[in-house]
């Protein structure tokens, strides 16, 4: 006996379709997540910077995408966001910044000069 979906291929991409959607849905709030917690970061150590919406800016998307170190790109698809520069200088991705938090080094992975205990209280 076939079972419900075999039977009826539709339902089938239905459902196929649906995994897909729910999978975007999980990405985008990965991403989001991503890049809330590397601005959080900045504006809670006022650190100044620009954020740019690559959805709606398509230059800057693709600057973004030629700008990225080949051994970074993924294998396939394009780079996802959060993706830090300093000025021109590629800094890295979203797991290349929370490595850096979690060994103390964001100052310098962001190419900046950490500030002293002095500096961050005025």
């Amino acid at each position: 006996m076939e079972d419900a979906n075999s039977a009826n291929p539709n339902r089938r991409k239905k459902a196929d379709s649906s995994t897909d959607t729910q999978d975007l849905e999980i990405t985008d709030i990965q991403v989001k997540k991503q890049q809330q917690a590397v601005v959080g970061f900045l504006e809670a150590n006022r650190i100044m910077f620009q954020e740019v919406d690559i959805t709606i800016q398509e230059d800057q998307r693709l600057w973004m995408y030629r700008n990225i170190p080949r051994d970074k790109q993924p294998e396939t698809g394009n780079p996802l966001p959060p993706q830090i520069f300093n000025q021109d200088q590629y800094c890295g991705d979203y797991e290349d910044f929370f490595q850096s938090k979690e060994n103390n080094t964001v100052f310098a992975f962001l190419g900046l000069t950490q500030p002293s205990v002095k500096d961050s209280e005025s």
